[in-house]
């Protein structure tokens, strides 16, 4: 039996991305921009796009897309460049049932697209004690 692969997302990450809230999605060569709720999870990101969202058609072209999280106050800056795929309606979602608890309150799950995105690579800056720390570079994804 294989080894299990490790983790594509650091637990930073993961802790980030599941208090954050919306995050902006680009795909498209930076031309089709929208925001989604992020289900965190150690390997993909599953991202709950509207149904139609101008992302959608994009990644039916190219799945390249980057997400953006940012802290208003400045706390952090979040930035992963990736692969994803337009995905299927959240109720069809062979794991609906562990993405439901992501979706924005008062979103009809019909409206929803779950679209899993796989982060290549990230870059992170963010606040310790008062220094700005930064990490980026690929992640086990981006290395394959």
């Amino acid at each position: 039996m294989p080894a299990p692969a490790p983790p594509n997302l650091p637990p930073d990450v993961i802790r980030i991305l599941s208090f954050h809230g919306p995050v902006e999605v680009v795909a498209g060569e930076g031309s089709a921009r929208d925001r989604a709720a992020v289900a965190p999870f150690e390997h993909a990101c599953v991202l709950l796009l509207r149904r139609g969202s101008p992302v959608e058609a994009a990644l039916l072209a190219n799945p390249a897309a980057e997400v953006h999280a940012r802290d208003p106050e400045g706390r952090y800056s979040l930035r992963m460049v990736g692969r994803a795929h337009a995905g299927l309606p959240l109720p069809r979602h062979p794991d609906r049932a562990h993405l439901e608890p992501w979706a924005p309150e008062g979103a009809a799950l019909a409206t929803l697209l779950a679209v899993p995105f796989v982060p290549e690579r990230i870059e992170l800056s963010r606040d310790e004690d008062g220094e700005r720390v930064r990490y980026f570079g690929p992640t086990p994804a981006g290395h394959r």
